[in-house]
């Protein structure tokens, strides 16, 4: 999933559906929120990730993993 507010209602929404899930279910998820398209052009770091974090980004995606240990 792709949006371009770091506050998106639909974030807050997937992430209450997994907290909710996980409450129920053995095999457990996480929700990750990565900034995409830096604001001031600055660099990425060897994983993808921009420099500046959360507060540099003008795009997130938004990732459900599995959380292997709690």
């Amino acid at each position: 999933m792709t949006c371009t507010h770091r506050n998106d209602p639909d974030i807050d929404k997937l992430k209450r559906i997994v907290s909710a899930r996980n409450k129920v279910n053995k095999d457990q998820k996480r929700v990750l929120l990565r900034g995409r398209v830096p604001v001031d052009g600055s660099k990425y770091t060897w994983g993808g990730n921009i420099q500046g974090g959360l507060d540099n980004a003008t795009r997130f995606d938004v990732y459900v993993y599995e959380r292997y240990a709690r």
